[in-house]
């Protein structure tokens, strides 16, 4: 499977506010993965934060 960009979504199953922060989080994790570099590192104080309900600035 190749991975031509961020993927478009049809309005009924576009992500919304609903969508868990931790999802959030892995799923910006995953698209730097695929587009920037391997060796970026996993975002495990950001997904801590995002469980916890606090914010990045918040802390």
């Amino acid at each position: 499977v190749v991975a031509a960009g961020p993927a478009t979504f049809p309005p009924a199953c576009a992500p919304s506010s609903t969508v868990a922060p931790d999802a959030v989080v892995l799923d910006d994790f995953h698209h730097r993965l695929l587009t920037r570099s391997k060796r970026t590192p996993f975002p495990a104080a950001e997904i801590r934060r995002a469980l916890a309900g606090t914010s990045a600035a918040g802390v």
